[in-house]
């Protein structure tokens, strides 16, 4: 009797509205301006819930939104010690804060943003120069690959494509230039990759800066050395393998 007392005194327990999804969206970016990062993660994942609670938009939007929220975060962090690191002289990899891009690939990995998330990681853990042995030109083609695997549709597919290329024709470079009669083979397969990987570019996305730069690099070519058909990357496994 008491407990039945207590609720209709009291009344039902409000449902979340679209003003508190708000009010949590402002308090999130309040958080974020006063580099209180935790908080401003709570304040989102709580503006996030009130959306779908309230029935405010649908569920797929709500999340693509945090995702945003998180992805943009995370470019500001990176920027401000890019200026940090660029104003000490020192190296700009494998230095900048990944909170909210880890937080983005663990809460949204199927969303639109968490393939720009994924490669941002990949290429900062990148080598800062290519010297000595080919091992960072062919070790980034394996992690391009793994990357094209994992988002196959991602709307960064060019960009890789062409930093595969640029690797595949560094390797040809090196490959000839060390020891041609030991490395021949893998210098001309490496360079007929390059190739392949420049013509896909410039006939699969035309119009594009990375199709202008596969242009300039073929342009520099003999029509008769480009290979005649495309090349399929599993005849580049000795790469991985160390086979001759």
């Amino acid at each position: 009797m008491l407990i039945l007392l207590t609720f209709l005194l009291a009344g039902p327990v409000a449902a979340a509205s679209p003003n508190d999804a708000g009010l949590f969206y402002e308090r999130a970016q309040l958080a974020f301006q006063e580099s209180q990062d935790q908080a401003a993660l709570e304040w989102l994942s709580r503006a996030t819930n009130s959306e779908q609670e309230a029935g405010r938009g649908d569920y797929a939007s709500g999340l693509e939104k945090a995702a945003a929220t998180l992805f943009q975060w995370g470019q500001v962090r990176w920027q401000e010690k890019s200026r940090e690191l660029e104003s000490k002289g020192l190296l700009r990899k494998n230095q900048h804060p990944k909170f909210f891009f880890e937080e983005l690939l663990r809460r949204y990995p199927q969303s639109a943003r968490a393939d720009d998330a994924a490669l941002l990681f990949l290429e900062d853990g990148f080598c800062y120069e290519w010297g000595g042995y080919p091992d960072c030109p062919a070790f980034e083609i394996r992690q391009y690959e793994n990357f094209l695997e994992t988002y196959p549709f991602s709307d960064r597919r060019g960009h890789v494509l062409l930093e595969m290329a640029r690797r595949y024709q560094a390797l040809a470079e090196r490959y000839s230039e060390e020891a041609p009669w030991h490395h021949q083979a893998r210098a001309e397969l490496c360079g007929a990759m390059s190739q392949t990987l420049w013509q896909e570019l410039m006939g699969s996305y035309p119009g594009t800066p990375e199709a202008e730069d596969a242009s300039k690099h073929l342009e520099e070519i003999p029509p008769e050395q480009r290979p005649a058909i495309p090349i399929p990357p599993g005849v580049f496994g000795y790469l991985r393998e160390g086979q001759d």
